[in-house]
């Protein structure tokens, strides 16, 4: 059997101690289920915009390519829309409730 010192005075076997993990999890989806959810409908967002604007920017049948033919111009028009789709996310209020992390690692981990 699988022993984990805690401290001094407390040893926890492993089945203790996972136990114990799924509690805190429990407890933090409890707590925090708002931020969660404003992180996906961020993602969902992001992603959205990022589908978007790039089949609106480089789509074969897109009238945006006759007025601007170069790739360099329409894939730098691509950036500066992902950009401002963030910035925007960051600033709003979703992103000033859950921290606009837009990675569900990054918020799982805080």
């Amino acid at each position: 059997m699988c022993y984990l010192k805690v401290d001094k005075t407390l040893t926890l076997t492993n089945g203790e101690a996972v136990a114990g993990r799924q509690l805190v999890m429990m407890r933090a989806l409890r707590e925090h289920w708002p931020e969660y959810l404003c992180e996906a409908a961020e993602l969902a967002l992001f992603m959205i915009s990022a589908g978007l604007f790039t089949i609106l920017l480089h789509h074969p049948s897109s009238p945006v390519l006759n007025f601007i033919p170069s790739e360099f111009a329409r894939r730098m028009l691509t950036g500066i829309a992902m950009g401002s789709t963030a910035i925007a996310l960051v600033f709003s209020p979703l992103g000033k409730r859950s921290g606009a992390h837009f990675n569900p690692a990054v918020t799982l981990t805080f």
